[in-house]
């Protein structure tokens, strides 16, 4: 009896040490169907799961292990009590920052998964985060790092997104009207083009505890513009500045030139703070650059490009990249050919003004009364902002281009005539146009009222073709043509008939 006693106690110690030891149980990680992301999944810790807790806890495969420790080695309950402090009062990141602190990421994770994966392991304690952040789509982030005590789970990522987008404003001066366009606008060559470049930040920025950080990097089109404007940079429609919540630095604002500029904005949150106040929000950058001389007419226009560079890892200190976006600035020319109605004439000159809307359909005809210095002085009055392109008469020039426009209302007028033929009468016209990002799609010149003018289109040349026919001056009798000559010659016989007569008289006399 007494042996069989003894014999009952040690089995029951050997069960009650296999309990102890016993491998826990299997169950199942997840990933979801449509998940993009490859994740690494590090063991922390085995153990057996009753009631969400975690009993009889050891080190597992992926464990920072203390020294002289080995995998599979019961966790101390002090360690246990120092990760469960972190479950009340702490954010996501600071938790996941605390219990990151106890993986070995150095050695070879426990399974790798994507979406629609799913792995068995023991339950425990895991930890889960992408596998390559950096091999992340654009507009795409690295998930805060997933932690679960596991029974079966499926893993839900905690990742935001960044955006960007860039707009120009469309302005035609001679109606005063705005179009705002994230793909194009025309302006003349000397004009300050308007832009905006736009990132909307990630919903999850709340989970950067060090810093997040965006960069802005805008490029022009080398030799198309002259200048750039200051940078006028806002957080949700109000100027960048510190709050309670985070401090602000930025850098690369001064280095901006004609080519653009590389402008990075750091958030770092206040001690005790975070920078939740920043989830979604948007942080814009206003600008103009002026289109300069160097700017190419029509053809596929004059680009101004800009991506983002941004925080996708509250993990760590990497970075991801929008895809780029573009505007295109386009600008026009307006052909004139100079002919007498059958050949090439040469000895004229042009002014072309730029006119308001109301000025170009008021001035038709009233503008045509007078002589033709009282008609171009007219239309000097009305230009925009003293407007003019003037081209003088050149010896043997026939054809004549004014480079670097845009749409809107215009008037030509003929300030030097050929010797020999008549002014014409001042042309008034409205240019209009259509643009992607990547061409002219529709261009034409049309008249207004009283004057004549017919354009041709190219809308790859980005240019309007007319052909400007002076008429002859009309010959009028004149000093010194047929009719007196006629009145001369017999106003000579007249006196030398009279003469004739007189002398006859006196010889009659003298017989």
């Amino acid at each position: 009896m007494k042996k069989l006693i003894a014999l009952v106690l040690a089995l029951a110690m050997v069960a009650v040490l296999g309990l102890a030891f016993a491998d826990p149980a299997s169950t199942t990680i997840t990933i979801p169907a449509g998940d993009s992301h490859n994740y690494s999944i590090y063991q922390i810790f085995t153990g057996e799961l009753a009631d969400s807790k975690l009993s009889n806890v050891h080190y597992g495969a992926n464990a920072k292990l203390p020294q002289g420790v080995t995998a599979g080695a019961l966790v101390p309950q002090s360690v246990l009590d120092t990760i469960a402090a972190y479950g009340t009062g702490y954010t996501e990141a600071q938790i996941a920052a605390a219990i990151s602190a106890y993986a070995d990421f150095s050695s070879t994770a426990f399974a790798t998964a994507t979406g629609g994966e799913q792995v068995t392991a023991p339950t425990g304690y895991y930890l889960v985060r992408d596998t390559d952040a950096s091999a992340l789509g654009a507009n795409d982030e690295a998930t805060l790092y997933i932690l679960q005590v596991v029974g079966p789970t499926t893993i839900t990522r905690k990742a935001g997104t960044t955006t960007s987008d860039k707009t120009t404003a469309d302005t035609n001066d001679s109606t005063g009207a705005n179009e705002y366009s994230t793909t194009s606008g025309d302006y003349d060559i000397g004009d300050e083009v308007p832009y905006q470049v736009k990132a909307t930040l990630s919903e999850k920025v709340f989970m950067y505890e060090d810093f997040y950080k965006v960069r802005f990097q805008d490029t022009l089109e080398s030799g198309r513009f002259s200048a750039i404007s200051e940078l006028t940079i806002k957080v949700n429609g109000v100027a960048i500045a510190d709050t309670d919540n985070y401090t602000v630095s930025i850098t690369g604002v001064d280095d901006r030139d004609e080519n653009g500029f590389d402008v990075t904005i750091v958030f770092t949150p206040k001690q005790d703070k975070n920078l939740a106040s920043l989830n979604n929000a948007v942080v814009t950058i206003d600008f103009t650059a002026t289109l300069g001389e160097g700017a190419q007419i029509g053809g596929d226009g004059n680009t101004n490009t800009v991506k983002v560079i941004y925080s996708n890892n509250p993990n760590t200190d990497e970075v991801g990249e929008t895809s780029e976006h573009k505007v295109t600035t386009f600008t026009f020319k307006i052909v004139v050919n100079k002919t007498d109605g059958e050949n090439a004439l040469a000895g004229a000159g042009f002014t072309l003004y730029k006119v308001s809307q109301t000025n170009a359909e008021a001035g038709v005809p009233s503008a045509n009364a007078g002589d033709a210095a009282s008609k171009n002085a007219y239309w000097a009055t009305k230009a925009i902002d003293g407007y003019t392109k003037v081209i003088a008469a050149e010896a043997g020039k026939t054809q004549f281009s004014f480079e670097g426009l845009d749409d809107g209302y215009y008037v030509l007028a003929e300030t030097t005539t050929p010797a020999g033929y008549n002014t014409i009468d001042p042309q008034v016209f409205k240019v209009e146009a259509e643009h992607s990002d990547t061409a002219i799609t529709s261009l034409t010149g049309t008249k207004l009222d009283g004057s004549t003018i017919e354009f041709t289109p190219d809308t790859g040349a980005g240019s309007l073709t007319t052909e400007i026919v002076n008429n002859s001056g009309t010959v009028l009798p004149s000093t010194g043509g047929i009719g007196t000559t006629i009145f001369y010659i017999l106003g000579g016989l007249l006196v030398v008939g009279a003469a004739v007569i007189l002398v006859a008289r006196r010889k009659a006399g003298q017989n």
